[in-house]
């Protein structure tokens, strides 16, 4: 298994990996915007994707100073439905640490308000809420911004 930058290869799998679940039913149903999307996290070398077994079965974009304009924002996390569930998603969030931590003494993300599992886990592994902001991305959604700090 290994993380490493995505690139045109990855994106139908990418594609995939944003199926089968809220935050592709809320954020990513527009086919044109989700493929924009990531094309743009692969030019700003963004774009992290998780191979094991020569499959992509994962990924996460990561902004160096997307947060506050300092401090790394990890902007999506994505595993396909099928491998869901099985640490892939923390191995990605492991990732983002590693980078982020390298970069700075703290590290930030956004979790909506209707992904309680996720959230859980951000929780287990350290991150604090600092904000609820209703209606940030989406009306009728609110984001929690959490943070971590470097022990």
């Amino acid at each position: 298994m290994e993380i490493r930058r995505g690139s045109l290869e990855n994106l139908e799998e990418c594609e995939s990996c944003l199926a089968d679940n809220k935050l592709h039913d809320i954020y990513f149903t527009d086919s044109e915007y989700k493929r924009k999307y990531l094309i743009e996290a692969i030019d700003k070398k963004e774009l992290f994707v998780l191979i094991d077994e020569d499959v992509c079965k994962g990924f996460t974009r990561i902004d160096l100073t997307g947060a506050f304009s300092r401090f790394p924002l990890m902007r999506v996390i994505a595993v396909k439905k099928e491998y869901r569930n099985r640490g892939f998603g923390q191995k990605l969030l492991k990732h983002y640490e590693e980078i982020g931590f390298s970069r700075s003494d703290k590290i930030f993300l956004l979790v909506s308000d209707f992904n309680k599992s996720a959230y859980r886990l951000y929780r287990r592994i350290g991150f604090k809420r600092l904000a609820k902001i209703p209606h940030l991305l989406k009306k009728g959604v609110a984001e929690y911004v959490m943070m971590k700090e470097e022990k």
